[in-house]
C-alpha cells in the first residue's frame, strides 16, 4: 500500500497505519514532505524515526520523505512534481494541515487547496482502483481567504438549484427562516459555534465531488470528525477532520445484454452523492465533546496517547501534562 502524508519529526501517523497494515498481511510504503535545512533537528529526528521504522519492518525499504515543502507539488514542470510522480499513484493520501489550506493575503502563492487540486489530478490520470483521501486542517474564518471561501460556497448554492432535495435538507441543516437560499446560507455560516467549519466541510466536500465528476469518477464522503484547537474560552470546533474515497470510471466496455459479461451495478448518482456529502457534514463528530462526555474513552485514550509518546522518546515530565 503506498500512503501519502506530512509525516512531521515523529512519523507517528505512518507508524501506527504501517503497524496496522502489517496485521492484515500488508507492507506500507510511506511517502512523505518534511522541509527542513540539513542538520535541523526536526529532519534529523524524521530521517532517524523513517529508518527506524523500514529497519524494523513497519514500512517498506522503498519509503521516501522529501526534504520539500509539498506545495512545490503544484508547480508541474517542477522537480518536485516529477519526484512524487516516480512515487505515486497512491492508496491513500493523508494530508494533516496544521495551517489553513487557504490563508488570506496568499494571492498567487502555492496552497494547500492547490495541492488538493494537483494530486486529484495526478490520480485520476495515473490510477484504476480506489483510493482514500483524508484532509484535516485548521479553517478559523479569521484564517481563511474570503475569495475562496466564498468560492466553495458557489458549490454548495449550484447544488441547491440542480437538485430539489439537496437544497430541502440543506434548509434543514440551516435552520433559519430565510427564503433566499444564498442569504440562508450565509446566515447560517456566520452564525453558531461550528457553522463556518461545517459551511467549509460541506463547501470543499461538494467542490471535491464536482472534481471527481468532471473526471468520470466516483466520489464517497465518509464519516467524519472535528475539534478545536483554540484556546480554552472559544469553543469552535475549527479542525475538521475529513475522509473521502474515490472510485475509478467503470470498464468502457459494457455489455448490456450480458451475454459475455453481466451488467455492472449502475453507480450512485450525482445528486445521491450529495445527499450523502450533506448527511456526513451534518453528522459530524466533535471529539471534544465526545471525550468530556465519556470519561473512560478519555482516560484510555490519555493512557493510550502517553504509550505512544513514551515509545518514541518523549520524556515523564512532558507526558505529565497530558491530563
Amino acid at each position: 500500500m503506498r500512503y501519502l502524508t506530512l509525516p512531521g519529526s515523529d512519523f507517528l501517523d505512518v507508524e501506527m497505519i504501517g503497524e496496522l497494515a502489517r496485521a492484515h498481511g500488508c507492507t506500507l510504503t510511506s511517502v512523505g514532505f518534511l522541509a527542513g535545512a540539513q542538520g535541523n533537528p526536526t529532519i534529523a529526528r524524521g530521517e532517524l524515526r523513517q529508518e527506524g521504522l523500514i529497519e524494523a519492518g513497519v514500512i517498506s525499504p522503498q519509503s521516501y520523505t522529501f526534504n520539500r515543502r509539498i506545495e512545490e507539488i503544484t508547480k508541474k514542470s517542477g522537480a518536485a512534481y516529477r519526484e512524487l510522480s516516480n512515487k505515486g499513484p497512491f492508496h491513500v493520501i493523508n494530508l494533516d494541515a496544521c495551517g489553513s489550506i487557504a490563508p488570506p493575503n496568499n494571492q498567487g502563492a502555492n496552497r494547500i487547496i492547490d495541492v488538493v487540486h494537483a494530486l486529484l489530478e495526478y490520480q485520476f490520470a495515473k490510477f484504476r482502483g480506489r483510493w482514500l483521501l483524508f484532509l484535516t486542517s485548521d479553517v478559523r474564518q479569521e484564517q481563511f481567504d474570503e475569495e475562496t471561501i466564498l468560492k466553495l460556497f458557489t458549490a454548495i448554492k449550484s447544488n441547491a438549484h440542480q437538485y430539489a432535495d439537496f437544497k430541502a435538507d440543506a434548509e434543514l441543516l440551516f435552520a433559519n427562516d430565510i427564503e433566499d437560499f444564498e442569504a440562508s446560507l450565509m446566515a447560517y455560516v456566520g452564525s453558531g459555534i461550528d457553522n463556518f467549519m461545517k459551511g467549509f466541510a460541506l463547501g470543499f466536500s461538494k467542490w471535491l465531488l464536482m472534481l471527481a465528476r468532471e473526471a468520470g469518477w466516483d466520489m464517497k464522503m465518509h464519516t467524519s470528525f472535528c475539534y478545536s484547537t483554540t484556546p480554552e474560552h472559544d469553543a469552535r470546533a475549527t479542525m475538521p477532520c475529513l475522509a473521502f474515497e474515490f472510485r475509478p470510471p467503470a470498464p468502457r466496455l459494457v455489455d448490456p445484454t450480458g451475454i459475455a459479461a453481466p451488467a455492472p451495478d449502475a453507480p450512485q448518482t450525482y445528486g445521491e452523492r450529495a445527499l450523502t456529502v450533506l448527511s456526513k457534514v451534518a453528522g459530524m463528530q466533535n471529539l471534544d465533546e465526545r471525550l468530556a462526555a465519556n470519561a473512560v474513552e478519555r482516560a484510555q485514550l490519555v493512557e493510550e496517547t502517553k504509550n505512544w509518546l513514551g515509545k518514541i522518546g518523549y520524556t515523564n515530565e512532558a507526558l505529565q501534562q497530558l491530563q
